[in-house]
């Protein structure tokens, strides 16, 4: 894919979730300045054992790098088993603490419906589209200058 928006600047760290029956895929990628998308990891893990400790250490040279803005893209999520749920809280937690400004994008009305009914969406900036995501991401100078 190939994002190209004006109000960013810099890159951002996107992780989307692929879940399934047999495993449960992580791939994060970082997404340059001119909206080009690398594969920098893919974490697979059964069901219910996401590694963390795997993607910390996968997240860790981008933040070190300098990276402060992510997308956490569930365009590929069909459902939102506590699994899911589970998962997307401790990664948009890691960032979070990291000083990594997190928007969580693409959920379909079902998974929006478990976040709205677990009260997530109160809790985590929730955006429909990976447009919208990248606009909540810009710094303020960016987008009150356009």
């Amino acid at each position: 894919m190939n994002y190209r928006e004006s109000s960013r600047p810099s890159p951002v760290l996107v992780v989307r979730f692929y879940p399934g029956t047999s495993s449960f895929r992580t791939d994060i990628i970082h997404l340059d300045a001119l909206g080009v998308e690398h594969l920098i990891h893919r974490h697979e893990s059964p069901p219910g054992k996401f590694g963390i400790e795997e993607f910390r250490a996968a997240v860790k040279p981008s933040l070190e790098s300098g990276i402060r803005r992510a997308v956490i893209d569930l365009v590929e999520v069909r459902w939102a088993p506590s699994e899911v749920i589970a998962t997307l809280i401790l990664v948009e937690a890691f960032l979070r603490e990291g000083d990594v400004a997190c928007v969580v994008t693409n959920p379909n009305s079902r998974v929006m419906s478990v976040l709205t009914i677990t009260g997530l969406v109160w809790h985590l900036k929730v955006r429909e589209s990976m447009g919208e995501a990248m606009e909540s991401l810009a710094p303020e100078s960016d987008s009150a200058s356009g």
